[in-house]
């Protein structure tokens, strides 16, 4: 009566079902019934999971031991499948470095599909799907999460365990970055709860929700969601708690209020010592490693960042193995240090890859979207970090125009003619023409990053000759075929009547070569010629011509692509100066080649190419360079070269 007493209540009240699975073990014991203690012993085990108090674990350990001595053989098949998959989880949540570990995961899958227990079929591959998350990657995971799902379809599953399902595929799809499909899970499993009365999981299947809105900073619905957690704190499990007070923290750390972060990131990490499962304990100090960080603790910031390191070592825990060198990297290259920084973003990203792993759950997409820029900019990993971006939609709140390997959603290009990229694919444009909508997104390329154009002067520009309400009611037609035609609503922005391109989303050639160069500046200004010299062949390599190939005639169009032009001249003036001055005349050559094709009839870069020719010793080249400037001078000005290049021609007969 015991023993049925805690089946009972499991789906219920898993702590008090606990103890009577523990009173029901005793009274077996002390009658020598092998059946009833080792359904007793996996019993107690599946309420301490269901209760989330995974050091309870311990002292079953030793118990089993004590069984398998005194009782040679299981006292049945089914039996010995529910022991094996209870000893299996037993070991995932509380001893996953453990050498049997696998041994006993196989004994449980083989056992329970040769018993066609359906309730311990589910129970394992629930496990396996955790285990295998963790330790080999997401890969293996999926086939277990296929296996579960195939069950689902019978009608035998238990609620409990169509809930427990769908609480895995919502771990599953939130560390695999798939937040519809998470939130999917959540809602159906929810639904299973209100249905059946079977409310065990509900704190946690809230607890994803809210976690869910928190990776796209929906604070909104995540505080709805928290309120419910809220509401059930006071007769929450200590496992509960310590999740409620992780994403309290994230929340508050979105709102960048970093002193009530730490403070619920240090409630959670107290809580979770309590629960006793390393993973939990590995989020947990990763979370508040990065606030104190944040906070100006930087000492115990990268000293609570090793310990979760070691910790996920010493588990073998991919997961948070990876999060936890992709914080070193992120403390590292914030203070400067590029090389172990980029060493540890290395290391992090091979890790990931290898499981499949997109460093979602409890993390600050903000950083994750700096540290994928940075990883573009040094080359690691670039194909599985554009998953990550795209996955992930990440963006940032600064542009990283200089990338333009950034999976950007669109790409436009000006310089030297005029490109449509729509997530990775040349744009097509429909037999249907699309005139209007490619001019009104051509202007608002060439005002320029910093400036967004008012209705009335976008009005002005594209429908001259038209009355207010007409132009208005074209301007309105016209955005909207804009927008489905870039098949992304947030790239254009609408706000107080001043039409923009989203930078998070739109990456402009023209944009990007002007913030480069203005970044070459600055390094000029400070005497770092190297870092200005290295930007400014990017500039000069960007720039592929006259804004749209030159090919519109508009006031608007001739007064930007005249600044864009200037801009070049004065950028490959002062690259090649910077590259004579390092003695690198065959790069100073090429770059004064670039310049007189972009201006064949700017004096100045003829003269420059002339000397750099000279010096290598290229007489022949020198004769050819002066008669190409005399010969385009005079057909275009009707000038003669000046007397300091004829000199440089005289020159090589003294």
């Amino acid at each position: 009566l015991l023993y049925w007493m805690a089946a009972c209540r499991l789906p219920f009240d898993a702590s008090k079902s606990q103890r009577y699975f523990e009173q029901a073990f005793k009274k077996f014991k002390e009658q020598k019934d092998a059946s009833g203690m080792f359904l007793s012993w996996a019993g107690a085990i599946d309420s301490i999971f269901y209760a989330w108090e995974f050091k309870q674990l311990d002292k079953w350990f030793q118990v089993l031991e004590e069984l398998m001595n005194n009782f040679k053989t299981f006292p049945s098949k089914e039996i010995e499948g529910r022991v094996a998959s209870r000893m299996f989880a037993a070991l995932v949540y509380r001893k996953p470095q453990h050498p049997e570990v696998e041994i006993w995961a196989e004994r449980a899958l083989s056992a329970a599909q040769a018993n066609k227990d359906i309730e311990t079929q589910v129970q394992t591959l629930f496990h396996a799907v955790t285990y295998t998350m963790c330790k080999d990657g997401f890969t293996k995971a999926a086939s277990f999460i296929d296996s579960l799902n195939e069950l689902m379809r019978s009608s035998r599953v238990s609620p409990l365990g169509q809930i427990a399902t769908k609480m895995v595929e919502t771990a599953y799809h939130t560390l695999r970055g798939s937040h519809e499909k998470s939130l999917e899970a959540i809602y159906e499993g929810l639904k299973i709860s209100r249905l059946t009365g079977v409310h065990v999981m509900d704190f946690i299947l809230l607890g994803n929700a809210a976690a869910c809105a928190l990776e796209i900073e929906d604070l909104k619905t995540a505080g709805n969601e928290l309120e419910k957690m809220n509401a059930l704190l006071d007769r929450s499990v200590p496992f509960e708690k310590y999740f409620y007070h992780l994403l309290k923290s994230r929340e508050a750390s979105i709102r960048n209020d970093l002193d009530l972060a730490a403070h619920h990131a240090m409630l959670a990490s107290k809580t979770v010592a309590v629960v006793g499962r390393g993973f939990n304990m590995g989020l947990c100090w990763l979370r508040e490693a990065m606030v104190l960080y944040q906070l100006g603790e930087y000492e115990q910031a990268n000293r609570i960042q090793k310990d979760a390191l070691n910790l996920a070592c010493e588990t073998q825990n991919g997961i948070i193995e990876s999060r936890a060198l992709f914080t070193g990297a992120y403390f590292a290259l914030d203070q400067g240090d590029k090389t172990s920084g980029l060493k540890l973003l290395q290391k992090a990203l091979a890790r990931a890859k290898k499981m499949l792993y997109y460093f979602s759950a409890d993390d600050d997409p903000k950083v994750t979207a700096r540290l994928c820029a940075k990883a573009l900019e040094a080359g690691i990993e670039v194909d599985y970090v554009h998953d990550i971006i795209r996955k992930r939609k990440l963006v940032l709140d600064n542009p990283p125009l200089h990338l333009d390997n950034w999976p950007w959603a669109i790409q436009i290009y000006t310089l030297g003619r005029f490109e449509l990229v729509i997530d990775g694919k040349p744009f097509k444009s429909p037999k249907k023409t699309q005139k209007k909508p490619l001019e009104m997104l051509k202007v608002l390329a060439s005002f320029g990053e910093s400036q967004a154009v008012s209705k009335v002067q976008l009005r002005d520009i594209l429908w001259p000759d038209a009355d207010g309400d007409k132009a208005q009611r074209s301007f309105d037609t016209t955005l909207h075929r804009l927008r489905q035609l870039l098949g992304h609503d947030k790239a254009i922005i609408l706000q107080d009547g001043r039409l923009s391109l989203d930078l998070r989303y739109c990456w402009v050639d023209s944009m990007a070569f002007e913030r480069m160069l203005k970044e070459a500046e600055d390094y000029a200004k400070n005497e770092d010629k190297k870092s200005a010299t290295q930007l400014l062949e990017k500039v000069v390599a960007l720039y592929k011509g006259p804004f749209l190939g030159g090919e519109a005639d508009e006031p608007w169009a001739i007064s930007y692509n005249e600044r864009l032009r200037s801009k070049f001249l004065r950028a490959i003036e002062r690259l090649g100066n910077y590259l004579e001055g390092e003695g690198d005349l065959n790069r100073a050559v090429d770059c004064y080649q670039k310049a007189i094709e972009v201006d064949d009839v700017a004096e100045m870069f003829y003269r420059r190419l002339m000397i750099c020719l000279k010096k290598l010793g290229r007489r022949p080249a020198v004769i050819s360079t002066y008669k190409r400037c005399k010969k385009t001078l005079s057909a275009n000005l009707g000038l003669e070269p000046s007397p300091e290049t004829k000199a440089i021609k005289e020159s090589l007969y003294e």
